[in-house]
């Protein structure tokens, strides 16, 4: 069996790295879908008044990860300042 070259170590870190890394934002998103779900657990409605029940926000700056909040329905915004004009 041949030992593995250089180039084939570097794609087989950036693969496991980029597994971990989608394994980690995945986690992320889906705690943020956890505390929405279960926020409005500990406020007891009141009778005749709409409650408004406080949400959470990822903020991130990965464009993708923004988009795969919103379709699993956690709102999702960039961290980054906008450039003054």
């Amino acid at each position: 069996m041949k030992a593995p070259t250089t180039a084939m170590t570097e794609v087989s870190h950036r693969l496991s790295f980029e597994t971990q890394f989608l394994t980690m934002h995945l986690a992320i998103r889906q705690a943020a879908a956890w505390y929405n779900s279960h926020i409005g657990l500990n406020l007891p409605p009141v009778r005749g008044q709409n409650q408004r029940i406080p949400t959470t926000a990822l903020v991130t700056d990965d464009a993708a990860n923004r988009t795969l909040a919103g379709t699993e329905h956690v709102q999702a915004v960039s961290g980054k300042r906008p450039k003054p004009s």
